[in-house]
């Protein structure tokens, strides 16, 4: 099973990294936390809508796209989302670039 660890911890640090720079790219007032031990990605959109609300209804129906928002986690997850990166480098590209999209 080691072939197997090695090359989920090359998969998920090369998704962060890849998170990390379309944030940095498209969202630059973004806040990306550390991870944790974990492959779900912490993002503070706070900078970018006013209320949870606004973030849920531009991530469903603009981006089209299904996150954990971070509302679903208590008052301190508001304006945050919940990233998967334990997913193929390719749909998580298409996942960010379409939340790009959508911001434009």
């Amino acid at each position: 099973c080691g072939d197997w660890l090695d090359q989920l911890l090359e998969l998920l640090d090369r998704n962060r990294q890849c998170a990390e720079e379309f944030f940095h790219t498209h969202f630059p007032n973004a806040v990306v936390s550390p991870l944790e031990g974990t492959y779900l990605l912490w993002v503070d959109l706070r900078a970018y809508f006013r209320d949870e609300k606004e973030l849920e209804d531009f991530m469903i129906h603009k981006a089209q796209l299904f996150l954990d928002e971070g509302a679903l986690f208590g008052e301190e997850g508001k304006g945050f989302e919940r990233i998967n990166l334990a997913c193929p480098t390719d749909l998580l590209q298409e996942s960010l670039q379409r939340m790009a999209d959508a911001f434009q």
